[in-house]
């Protein structure tokens, strides 16, 4: 049985949530697993702290910018 993976959405307009994006986009253009997670941890944080909403999607699934 797998797990199904999440990773986190970022709120459109928010403009931590796009800088977060674009650093986890450039960081898989570098094949960089780590920093690909680094910036869903950070991403992931962020939603709790300011938008008060752990919004995912399935990983590998296209979202907002």
């Amino acid at each position: 049985m797998s797990a199904s993976v999440t990773v986190p959405v970022p709120v459109p307009g928010c403009p931590v949530c796009t800088e977060l994006a674009i650093r986890r986009d450039d960081a898989r253009a570098r094949f960089d697993r780590s920093a690909v997670t680094d910036s869903d941890v950070l991403l992931g944080r962020h939603l709790r702290t300011e938008h008060d909403a752990p919004v995912h999607r399935p990983a590998g699934t296209p979202g907002p910018r």
